[in-house]
């Protein structure tokens, strides 16, 4: 069995990856590849050539979004506990029921 040399050339794109085998001389070699299945075949011969498609990517400003809401509510809930702790004794000599 005599090896011959040969390059992969990748193409990544957003929504794909493509790929195909070239020789030296520039053509796309074939493979003999067992079929599986219900069929009368078992083998096919298949050239190293290909594509693999997927769901386009999603960006987090949906999530981001509502992280950063829930931190600015967080954030205003401690400054005014900070705030009625801080009015908490002179508020009670007024009225003892005004933070509630």
């Amino acid at each position: 069995m005599t090896k011959k040399s040969y390059s992969i050339g990748l193409d990544v794109g957003t929504n794909s990856v493509g790929w195909a085998v070239i020789t030296d001389d520039y053509k796309v070699p074939s493979k003999k590849m067992k079929v599986r299945g219900n069929t009368d075949k078992h083998f096919i011969k298949k050239n190293l050539i290909g594509a693999l498609l997927f769901d386009e990517g999603t960006t987090a400003e949906d999530r981001r979004l509502k992280r950063t809401a829930r931190r600015r509510y967080t954030r205003r809930k401690n400054r005014l506990r900070y705030l009625q702790e801080i009015f908490a004794e002179e508020m009670n000599k007024v009225d003892s029921s005004f933070f509630h």
